[in-house]
């Protein structure tokens, strides 16, 4: 229990902006916070890629097949491109698109 105590107090002191100098609890930082500084997100990289024509169900297999979390193809069905990503509740979703003209 004793250790737990004292976690508790280091963690405190980091939400507050205290130091832990082990002088005694209250003492102000002696440094200012900083402003998060926003990072401007670049391309990096890209890709070509050749979809395949296939049904959502292959898209699926697929997705699983190169452990991704989104799979880009042409659906044989509509013969539109389409995405299927794996959702945070484990299952799949399936936008559906349409083109602005």
């Amino acid at each position: 229990r004793k250790g737990r105590r004292k976690r508790r107090e280091g963690s405190r002191q980091a939400a507050i902006g205290e130091e832990s100098t082990g002088k005694g609890r209250g003492e102000a930082s002696i440094y200012e916070p900083q402003p998060a500084q926003e990072k401007k997100r670049e391309l990096v990289r890209t890709k070509t890629l050749d979809l395949k024509k296939i049904s959502v169900e292959e898209a699926l297999e697929e997705m699983e097949l190169v452990d991704h979390d989104f799979y880009i193809f042409l659906n044989e069905k509509t013969g539109k491109v389409n995405v299927v990503y794996r959702r945070t509740d484990g299952n799949a979703g399936l936008p559906d698109l349409s083109y602005a003209g």
